[in-house]
């Protein structure tokens, strides 16, 4: 017995020194953050944008489809993140892409593209109006109030001017509309805004997907939201909800986000994933990370 007792204490001795000098477990790598959580540096910002014009040379002027996936496909979903994640590197880098002559045309007019997403970009936009019909219609579909008219008249811009009836923009379309076929066909809208069921027109068009001047929608949507037209957001609700083709549903989308009008959840999803919806330096690090 008492060798068994020896031999027992033994063997517990040696487990116990055994477990003191076993070497320690390597220590835990720490946990990275993911893409979607890190920041964006904004010395990054030239090259992504560099980058994101590239794909935008390679991509097919005017492929049809769904609006988000031509953007998408062109860079301009990339671009617009990046520009909304970090607008005050983004804003004076655009403004000179644009203003750049030795540019190709295609990398001026995605700079400008981008620039009109920007909050506060309406003054860099002015800038570049004067040379740049472009930049002169993107300031054009931000601006509300007709602040800039004086632009589009100077420029003799038909398609500006006719979202607005002020008795100079009446004037001018006067006169564009004797001198060009475009001058006649934006005079038409001019007449339809100066009417008495201005708003029952815009309703019908803007109700309807495949209304007889359908080709009209955007503009409609422009003007409807810059002159407050009753139950707007009722309306592309219903038309969101009528569920037929429609070549401008995600038009329509992104007005009635704009308005905050109700959104179902496949449409937010929609709108999230596209850089729509949220917080845009983190989808975009999502977009970019490695897949």
């Amino acid at each position: 017995m008492k060798q068994v007792g020896t031999a027992l204490l033994l063997i517990s001795v040696l487990a116990a020194v055994a477990y003191l000098i076993q070497p320690e477990p390597p220590a835990r790598a720490p946990d990275l953050p993911s893409p979607a959580t890190r920041a964006l540096d904004p010395r990054d910002a030239p090259h992504l944008l560099e980058q994101f014009m590239a794909r935008h040379e390679k991509a097919t002027p005017d492929e049809p489809g769904p609006r988000f996936d031509r953007e998408k496909r062109a860079g301009l979903t990339e671009a617009r993140l990046l520009g909304l994640a970090m607008p005050e590197t983004m804003a004076p880098l655009l403004e000179r892409v644009a203003a750049d002559p030795a540019r190709p045309p295609r990398n001026r007019e995605f700079a400008i593209r981008i620039l009109g997403f920007l909050p506060g970009s309406d003054a860099a936009l002015a800038r570049l109006a004067p040379s740049s019909p472009l930049a002169l219609r993107t300031l054009c579909d931000r601006d509300r109030r007709g602040d800039h008219l004086s632009i589009y008249l100077a420029a003799g811009d038909a398609e500006a001017i006719s979202r607005w009836t002020d008795p100079e923009a009446v004037e001018k379309m006067k006169k564009l509309a004797a001198l060009s076929e475009e001058g006649r066909r934006m005079a038409e809208r001019h007449e339809l805004l100066s009417s008495s069921g201005w708003a029952q027109q815009l309703e019908g068009i803007l109700s309807d997907p495949c209304h007889e001047r359908n080709t009209l929608t955007l503009w409609a949507l422009r003007v409807g939201q810059s002159r407050a037209l009753p139950g707007l957001a009722s309306l592309l609700r219903d038309r969101l909800d009528a569920d037929v083709p429609d070549d401008f549903r995600d038009d329509v989308l992104v007005a009635l986000a704009e308005l905050e009008g109700p959104l179902n959840d496949d449409e937010r999803l929609r709108l999230e994933s596209f850089g729509y919806l949220g917080d845009p330096a983190a989808r975009l690090l999502e977009l970019l990370a490695p897949r």
